[in-house]
């Protein structure tokens, strides 16, 4: 079977779409991250610090999830997963600083 025909169209256009929309989010974080490192009163220690509760010098799941709902977001389980893994240098289920 050719490749083009190996997924409908409609499929295809839904694949296209989902690249394209990761593209740019992951665009958007590095600008953000860009222009806060710029400002001379931001710390990523301190950011980092504020998010770690039990001040462990780093963060689980859970921390970071337990965060995000005090501020008044309230992310799925695959969310979660996608977090931590985007941060997770180690591959080990932990972000450190």
């Amino acid at each position: 079977m050719p490749k083009k025909n190996y997924f409908t169209e409609q499929t295809r256009d839904v694949y296209f779409q989902t690249f394209k929309t990761y593209f740019e989010i992951d665009e958007k974080v590095e600008l953000s991250k860009k222009k806060l490192t710029r400002k001379p009163s931001f710390n990523i220690h301190d950011a980092f610090s504020a998010v770690d509760i039990y001040k462990r010098g780093n963060l689980i799941a859970g921390d970071f999830k337990k965060y995000m709902e005090r501020n008044g977001f309230h992310p799925t389980e695959s969310e979660m997963i996608y977090l931590i893994a985007r941060f997770d240098r180690n591959l080990n289920g932990v972000i450190t600083y």
